[in-house]
């Protein structure tokens, strides 16, 4: 029994790191995707020449979310959504796929304001 304590004792905790990860999936899953929605949002609402601030904070957005999600996979240990370990393919998945939705957004966001529709 004591050698399972002294064994468990050194041992590095992690904590950081866990914290750090836990950050990096909040961000990932929750609020960067939040923060698209709201920046696709304002450009919905606004003339199509008084944009580009909002798109450059828009794929600023996209660019910290792939950023976090492979420094997530690579450097703190990051779990796919489902719990299991992230590869380096789930990476390339989640890029492409955010990407992929991301135009599409950001082109429905841009059509809505040239329509005029809000």
């Amino acid at each position: 029994m004591r050698e399972n304590i002294a064994e468990d004792e050194s041992k590095p905790s992690g904590s950081i790191e866990s914290v750090a990860g836990a950050v990096a999936r909040v961000y990932w899953m929750i609020l960067g995707n939040s923060a698209l929605y709201v920046t696709a949002l304002a450009i919905s609402q606004r003339a199509p020449p008084a944009t580009w601030a909002v798109d450059v904070l828009f794929w600023a957005t996209v660019a910290s979310l792939v950023l976090v999600r492979y420094v997530d996979v690579r450097v703190l240990g990051g779990l796919t959504a489902s719990g299991r370990r992230a590869s380096q393919r789930d990476w390339h998945r989640y890029s492409r796929t955010l990407f992929l939705l991301s135009l599409a957004l950001w082109i429905a966001s841009h059509a809505v304001a040239r329509a005029k529709i809000w």
